[in-house]
């Protein structure tokens, strides 16, 4: 808030420093509508997949069931302290991440400069829109990339246990990479506590299965 407010009045910007102080208010609050209805959404829906998977999965439930059970007990919810003993709980969560990546479509990028990639020329103001879902699911990278299945990233059980949210592996990037990655998984680091948090008392649920393959 205070780095906005103090762009407001940043003769850099003179566009919005030059307005009235209506339209600065308006913009401030327009600015945190945004931030707040995107981290609300893409948790929630994050979330909302987890679960289904879980539903559709019962022997991965009953795995993060029994973990839970065991190295925490049923006596008290999981805080954030707990996270680092409950790796299958931060291995659902990243194959989650996986199959139904917050947004698909990762945020556009757009060229400053003519530049080459891989080969390829990219002329300056070309606008690039990268399908992470798709590559989640390329089988180049990936072992069985339509199944969920946490325990690839489960170290000595699968072949994708180092690979971390950080975008440092570009098979692995739904919150982006480079510089411009999602602020909010550089400020959780490795797994983001108050997403497992919020996850971890529904571990503990029974239901019917279900696909969600469609």
């Amino acid at each position: 808030m205070d780095v906005i407010i103090a762009m407001a009045d940043d003769k850099a910007f003179t566009s919005l420093s030059d307005s009235t102080p209506e339209r600065k208010n308006t913009v401030i609050k327009s600015i945190i509508q945004s931030i707040i209805y995107a981290t609300m959404d893409t948790t929630s829906v994050s979330i909302e997949w987890a679960l289904s998977e879980l539903l559709s999965n019962p022997q991965v439930l009953g795995k993060a069931q029994e973990e839970i059970d065991t190295k925490i007990g049923t006596e008290r919810r999981v805080e954030e302290s707990d996270l680092e003993q409950l790796p299958y709980l931060q291995a659902i969560v990243k194959e989650t991440l996986r199959l139904h990546p917050p947004g698909p479509l990762l945020v556009p990028h757009e060229s400053t400069e003519d530049c080459v990639v891989s080969g390829f020329k990219i002329p300056a103001g070309t606008r690039l829109i990268v399908n992470a879902w798709k590559i989640h699911r390329d089988p180049r990278w990936w072992d069985r990339p339509l199944e969920f299945c946490p325990e690839r990233f489960i170290k000595g059980q699968g072949s994708s246990s180092e690979v971390d949210l950080r975008g440092q592996h570009f098979q692995f990037i739904p919150f982006g990479a480079g510089r411009k990655v999602v602020s909010w998984n550089v400020t959780c680091q490795v797994y983001p506590p108050p997403y497992n948090c919020s996850f971890a008392p529904w571990v503990r649920m029974e239901g019917p299965t279900f696909s969600v393959s469609s």
